[in-house]
């Protein structure tokens, strides 16, 4: 039994060992592929495109299955070679560097457009716009409801004095003093008739 076992031990490890050293040396393939324009317009068939990934470089030329002016670059590292995940890789249009980068990824498949010279790279952002025409008035709203009451105003001018009216106030003492006169008469004469 022991010499079985040391049997066992001894296949499994030969085959183990090869299979995780091959893994380990693996690494899926990532795919670049898009246009190319050099000061704005397309190059030529056959323009050689260069991607470089810590020192590595892989190549492909223009046009692709894609058509004219375009690329499709795939980097697949070597047996035993491995890259960071979102290790920067730099590309090469002819001999000019392209303004654009783009970043490793074990299976990636990106869309790059590569460019050089004017035109190349992300343009400025929109510049200020002028003021748009005034939109149409939207409907009148319901009514709010009602303020509170201000406070009172302020006394107004004293108006002019009216004209005088007939007094007769001033008439009725008048009046009184002559009926007590006419009184005090006639109580006279009455007591002289009866000496």
């Amino acid at each position: 039994t022991k010499a079985r076992l040391l049997a066992l031990l001894v296949v499994v490890t030969l085959v183990l060992v090869p299979t995780l050293a091959l893994a380990q040396g693996l690494a899926m393939p990532c795919r670049f592929y898009g246009t190319v324009t050099a000061d704005g317009v397309a190059v030529d068939d056959g323009t050689v495109i260069t991607a470089t990934i810590d020192g590595d470089e892989y190549t492909a030329t223009t046009p692709s299955a894609y058509g004219a002016s375009t690329f499709s670059l795939r980097i697949e590292p070597a047996d035993g070679v491995t890259y960071a995940e979102g290790v920067t890789i730099t590309f090469m249009i002819g001999d000019e560097s392209a303004a654009e980068t783009g970043a490793w990824e074990s299976g990636g498949n990106f869309e790059l457009d590569l460019s050089v010279g004017e035109g190349s790279g992300p343009g400025p952002g929109p510049g200020p716009g002028g003021q748009g025409p005034a939109g149409p008035a939207g409907p009148t709203g319901p009514a709010g409801s009602a303020g509170a009451a201000g406070a009172a105003g302020s006394a107004g001018p004293i108006g002019p004095t009216g004209p005088a009216g007939d007094d007769a106030s001033s008439i009725l003492p008048i009046i009184a003093l002559v009926i007590g006169g006419v009184a005090l008469l006639v109580g006279g004469m009455a007591m002289r008739k009866k000496v």
